[in-house]
């Protein structure tokens, strides 16, 4: 979200410092967004407590017991 306000700002201040350059940001705006629509869910599926793994926890000292039985 906060990359889409940045590039509405610098677009703004490109289209009252310089207007001849605004058709190329005009042009270069969409592809932001689109990579800011991808980058925001990967950023919070990879920094979200609750996509983590689980670490399975197998006890050290695990013996099967084995009974014979004699004839």
């Amino acid at each position: 979200m906060l990359l889409s306000y940045i590039t509405n700002i610098v677009f703004l201040l490109i289209y009252v410092i310089y207007p001849p350059l605004t058709f190329y940001f005009i042009a270069l705006r969409p592809i932001g967004n689109d990579f800011e629509t991808v980058l925001v869910p990967w950023t919070f599926y990879l920094t979200h407590p609750a996509f983590n793994k689980r670490k399975l926890i197998t006890p050290v000292n695990s013996s099967k017991q084995v009974f014979h039985k004699t004839i």
